[in-house]
């Protein structure tokens, strides 16, 4: 009788305690920064238009073309130290919006860690925004003498 008391006690608590998972929102991991910088690029496979510091993936056709001029670097398994360092110092995603001059971009940069911000950070010609206050007023006005119509709930950017 005891054993099947303590079972169903087991039981109970197991439910109640894995019922109470919270999920944290993908919008509020990582460190996030809204930038706005000029668009760069020359439109080819090499170099896409893009906003200004926004990563560029590798294309399989960049790849070859690296591959075959011996540019391209051998891969080799990492330690987890030099991994962990890797990430801390690359924007890891982003999304924009194109000012209206098409020219400029709202830029929402996303990372582990806000030592990947450095160069952007350093930039005096962009002008930074710290995430939770791009809704405040004056910046939102700001914003929007670039972007008219800018929401920015546009900038939904998912995190690490």
């Amino acid at each position: 009788m005891k054993f099947s008391y303590l079972l169903i006690c087991i039981i109970a608590f197991t439910l109640c305690v894995s019922g109470q998972v919270l999920r944290v929102p993908n919008e509020s991991l990582g460190e996030r920064i809204v930038v706005v910088v000029p668009m760069v690029g020359k439109g080819t496979v090499d170099d896409p238009i893009r906003p200004k510091y926004a990563p560029v993936a590798m294309s399989f056709a960049l790849r070859e073309k690296l591959r075959r001029e011996g540019k391209l670097e051998p891969l080799r398994d990492k330690s987890d130290d030099e991994k962990i360092a890797e990430e801390k110092v690359r924007i890891g995603a982003y999304s924009y919006v194109m000012a209206d001059d098409g020219k400029r971009a709202i830029v929402e940069f996303v990372a582990r860690d806000r030592a990947a911000f450095a160069e952007i950070l350093r930039d005096t010609t962009v002008r930074v925004v710290e995430k939770r206050n791009v809704a405040d007023a004056v910046e939102l006005v700001e914003l929007r003498k670039l972007k008219k119509d800018f929401d920015p709930k546009e900038l939904r950017t998912a995190g690490y």
